[in-house]
């Protein structure tokens, strides 16, 4: 027997050597025929995590799409040949580029029969003629000093600040004098060191706007602003030289599918270059050449520098788009969202706000502006530069926009503006405005006015191309002696008369790059400024306070924002809103008639969009799902209006339209997290901290200084990422205001089907997690890169603190998997089963409970019914007495790892059962494992005990029995349940992960399973599989 078994492992190891030999020799053969070719960029690597993964196909039209949502997947590889793994993603190439699909395994399947190559970096060799600094944190001389600088200057102290705590330090008040590792004397020698080295980067530039003004009485001027600009071609230089990026850029368009367990999940999108704009775009590049796209989004907004301030900022920031999100998403960071421009304030001049040319005259102002930013971008976007990247490999880079991320309002502005023609610079043709009042009202398309609410009828998108020449054509007539004519042919297009700055750069169109905003457009706009106002006008005020007393006694949810004001929402947020769209249902039902039923599937519909629009894995079924609730969405708003539920109320305005064009650009742009304007309202907060720290009289120039050194910390601070070997999974990125955000996919690929590893943490009530450690949680929720090795980090820190302080179980066998102890025991306990029996009840606030009517008989038979079935046919230790008291431990938190529905990776979350919880009780609902299959319950007591010489996890749970669906239930998408009295003992091993439990007022024991509290799309997902009877 064992020899057979030798034979075979060699048998099988021949084979995988051949494979391996195959797989090199085709690399070979693939990078020798790229060279000839003359086909640019680095081969991929066949098994990273540098780039994202996707499908192999045919491309699809969007028809098509709509219809199945899948594609065709093939069931052998080039690299794995017939062996494919059971659970991978392919990636299937543009056939411009010559390379071939690659597999990426998700699981240990495909490893066990064929193992991957082992992944080799790049060469991150400097380019030629730069020479690397010995220390990475140059020009500072130690590591200290610029720690010290960076907090300094991100924090945007001070210099009487920063001279108070230098002078400290070396006074020997702080620390021993002489102890202190800061070189630096004073805040002056500080910013010395700092802005001499912002020179040697792209800075910001003083330019200054000239433009020719006509007051109201008709004196022309010619009036001059100040704006601070940056190269952008510099920038974009710099970052291809880059030498920790080598392995992050994503230099070719790329489709994707997934397979897990043999079932063909379908092409998904994940980032702009699986988008089909990408797709497209590839396709136009010339064949046979160097030439890859490098697409950039563009962020533009205004903002008041405070809440009751006249003063204006308005930046205009880029990123990169094919970079991986959790890179690109960071404000402020090197390689992430970084200001380009720094607009002027464009106000009138004193006296002459009444004027009728000042609009034509701001918006030349503005357009004048994106001019100069735009300008250095020019000829890249239609032929290319060529640059040789840190790779040593040459590529000619041809400048795409394909992502404007604006406010509606913004997006107007930005397609149409008056600005001189080049025959009359002196002249402009029209002052006439065009807005929500004009014949087609929308920058993306030619839906009419009054049709905005129409969501099930196709309109015509608008083209670049097509604007241009409706304008030649105007300026033509005007030319020729007739305005009536060229104003008559604008207005039928909503056009204004101007050529807008965007026609400077080729390769773009400026309409179609216009993006869906879901924090402007639903949470600000059709829900926070529209429905919302409306439904709580139709309530009394009576209804209303019941209301808001219904919303503030709602339990706690992880991730969940408590809704303080309901009523009142002058100054609240679109987060605010968002979460109050999430939990409004299970409250409000109770105040709507059955005729009035198709309200609440109108919110209904608006809140499953909006969650759509989240996913972070776009599978094509997903997309089509989301444009038929759309549809539905638009045939609900149709009765609504036929029914006049809101007399005098119209909902053809341009944010309902934009709906329609939600999903679309999801599939062709890439997910909501690079399209939306989040990132982007995040970056105005490090803008404002640097204008109240300036001397409020030149301060666009300060705002602008600030962020150039901020900006150098952030690159300072890649490099000794880098130099310390932190240029990979466990990379931070550093950007102070980054918005939280999915991270590197492939990064957690392989581990996405591991789950089980759980802790529970003791007395949390007291000692609780901190503000950091809490913030912490949720970035390493949503940074899928460096989740695992988090979390490992603070396993083994809880590990520590079990031996240490819970000795009585250090050198108990555990009964099924350990599950491992963090947080310190702060008591002994001495409580057995029997006494909670007794006292009905563990925690002194409250005893007598029914649920813990015969819990020690229950315990016992649990546990003696579980150790029974795992030895069956084996020896096992004698039965036990049942009168046996058992020793009870008890847990107020239960961390547990689960698999998103989403996106595949592991995400961390906590359960909670305990009294006092941030001065609340908090015993907490989740779904539990059963033979009858998920049922919710909720969480009593958490705790260990002893018995058979082992040791048992278990939890107190009462169960949710769900009523049959009412017409009110499908109406609101929610599921009633009623809370059982009884209490259960079961293992927290059959614990799945937390759900969302909301009272229903006025009945007790009645629930409503919430799937969208805490904008939560992996239980949204789950509860998805739950169908209405």
């Amino acid at each position: 027997s064992c020899i057979e078994q030798q034979r075979r492992r060699q048998e099988r190891q021949q084979e995988v050597d051949e494979v391996f030999h195959r797989i090199a020799r085709n690399h070979e053969i693939l990078s020798e025929s790229r060279r000839r070719n003359g086909v640019a960029g680095a081969i991929p690597r066949l098994f990273g995590v540098d780039e994202m993964d996707g499908l192999e196909g045919e491309e699809i039209g969007e028809d098509e799409i709509m219809e199945d949502g899948q594609m065709e997947i093939e069931t052998e590889s080039p690299i794995f040949g017939p062996f494919l793994p059971n659970s991978y993603i392919r990636k299937h190439h543009h056939p411009r580029t010559g390379l071939p699909d690659f597999i990426l395994p998700l699981d240990g399947t495909g490893s066990d029969d064929i193992a991957p190559l082992s992944p080799v970096d790049r060469p991150c060799t400097p380019i030629s003629g730069q020479q690397p600094s010995l220390d990475p944190w140059s020009p500072y001389l130690s590591l200290a000093d610029f720690l010290f600088a960076s907090r300094m200057i991100k924090t945007c102290a001070s210099d009487n600040d920063i001279d108070f705590i230098l002078k400290n330090l070396n006074n020997g008040t702080f620390c021993k004098q002489g102890s202190s590792k800061i070189s630096f004397q004073n805040a002056a020698q500080l910013r010395k060191v700092t802005d001499q080295a912002v020179k040697l980067y792209p800075a910001f530039k003083e330019i200054s706007i000239n433009v020719d003004y006509v007051d109201a009485e008709g004196q022309k001027s010619e009036e001059s602003y100040l704006m601070w600009v940056k190269d952008g071609m510099a920038m974009t230089r710099e970052l291809v030289k880059e030498p920790g990026l080598v392995n992050k850029w994503i230099w070719y368009a790329e489709k994707q599918s997934m397979v897990i367990d043999g079932h063909n999940q379908g092409e998904f999108i994940t980032h702009p270059m699986s988008g089909r704009d990408a797709w497209d775009a590839e396709g136009q590049l010339d064949p046979g050449t160097e030439q890859v796209q490098f697409p950039y989004m563009v962020y533009s907004d205004k903002s008041n520098a405070a809440r009751f301030s006249n003063v204006a900022i308005w930046p205009l920031c880029i990123r990169p788009a094919n970079l991986p999100a959790d890179i690109t998403n960071q404000n402020s960071s090197f390689a992430g969202n970084n200001c380009i421009a720094l607009f002027p304030k464009i106000e009138p001049p004193d006296g002459d706000k009444n004027n009728p040319n000042w609009p034509r005259f701001a918006r030349l102002i503005f357009h004048k502006a994106l001019d100069a930013v735009l300008t250095p971008f020019k000829e890249a976007s239609k032929d290319g530069e060529a640059i040789i990247g840190a790779d040593g490999i040459k590529r000619i880079l041809v400048i795409r926009f394909p992502i404007i991320q604006a406010d509606l309002e913004e997006q107007q502005v930005s397609i149409y503006s008056w600005m001189a023609t080049p025959a009359d610079s002196h002249r402009y043709l029209y002052a006439l405005t065009r807005g929500n009042n004009a014949s087609f009202p929308s920058p993306r398309c030619y839906v009419a006015n009054a049709n905005q609410s129409d969501l099930l009828s196709p309109c015509m998108l608008r083209t670049q191309e097509e604007s241009k020449q409706f304008f030649a054509k105007a300026y033509e007539y005007h030319q020729l002696g007739l305005p009536g004519e060229s104003e008559k042919l604008l207005q039928q297009k909503g056009l204004y008369p101007i050529a807008n700055a965007w026609w400077l750069v080729s390769r773009s169109d400026v309409h179609h790059a216009l993006s869906f905003d879901v924090l402007h457009t639903i949470w600000l706009g059709i829900w926070g400024k529209h429905l919302w106002p409306l439904i709580i006008d139709s309530l009394s005020p009576p209804q209303q306070r019941e209301l808001l007393q219904s919303i503030l006694g709602a339990p706690s949810f992880t991730g969940m924002l408590r809704i303080q004001s309901a009523i009142k929402t002058e100054f609240s947020d679109g987060k605010h809103f968002f979460s109050l769209l999430q939990q409004i249902l299970p409250y409000i039902h109770r105040f709507f008639t059955p005729r009035q039923y198709p309200i609440l599937r109108l919110i209904r519909l608006l809140l499953e969009i909006a969650l759509h629009a989240q996913f972070r894995m776009q599978f094509l079924s997903r997309i089509a799902q989301g444009e038929r609730l759309v549809r539905e969405f638009g045939i609900v708003l149709k009765e609504i209006e036929e029914q006049k539920f809101f007399p005098g109320k119209s909902f053809s305005f341009p944010k309902m339209h934009q709906l329609s064009h939600l999903f679309v650009d999801i599939l062709r742009k890439g997910t909501a997290d690079y399209l939306g304007t989040i990132t982007g309202e995040n970056f105005h907060q490090g803008l404002i901290l640097a204008y109240h720290a300036s001397n409020k009289k030149d301060s666009l120039r300060q705002i602008a200084r600030q962020e150039d050194r901020s900006l150098l910390c952030s690159r300072i601070q890649w490099q000794i990422n880098m130099s310390m070997g932190i240029n990979d999974d466990d990379m931070r990125y550093d950007g102070e205001n980054g918005e939280e955000s999915l991270g590197e996919f492939e990064a957690t690929a392989r581990s996405s089907t591991t789950t089980g590893n759980h802790s529970i943490s003791v007395n949390e009530e007291l000692e609780e997690d901190s503000e950091e450690q809490l913030a912490d949680d949720v970035a390493i929720n949503n940074q899928g890169i460096s989740l695992q090795d988090a979390w490992g980090r603070r396993k083994m820190k809880g590990r520590r603190a079990q031996q240490k302080n819970d000795a009585h179980l250090v050198q108990l066998q555990y009964a099924f998997a350990e599950v491992i102890l963090v947080g310190i025991q702060q008591r002994a306990y001495g409580i057995t089963s029997l006494q909670i029996q007794k006292d009905r009840g563990f925690y002194p606030e409250a005893l007598g409970l029914e649920v813990f009517i015969n819990f020690h008989n229950k315990l016992i038979t649990a546990v003696d019914r579980i150790y029974a079935s795992m030895h069956l046919g084996a020896e096992r230790q004698p039965d036990l007495p049942i009168l046996e008291s058992l020793p009870i431990y008890p847990y107020t938190r239960f961390d547990y790892q689960y698999t998103s529905r989403d996106t595949y990776l592991p995400l961390k979350s906590s359960l909670r059962a305990t009294p006092s919880f941030h001065r609340r009780s908090r015993f907490d609902t989740a779904f539990v494992n059963t033979p009858e299959g998920i049922r919710p319950a909720r969480l009593h007591l958490i705790f260990e005990t002893f018995r058979h010489g082992l040791v048992w996890q278990m939890a107190l749970v009462t169960y949710f029995t769900r009523y049959q669906s009412s017409s009110m239930d499908k109406a609101i998408g929610m599921h009633r349940y009623q809370e059982q009295k009884d209490g259960e003992i079961i293992m927290l091993a059959s614990l799945e992960r937390s759900c969302y439990m909301a009272p229903s007022p006025g009945h007790p024991s009645h629930f409503y399973l919430n799937d969208a509290v805490a904008g939560d799309v992996d239980l949204f997902l789950r509860v998805g599989d739950i169908p209405f009877d």
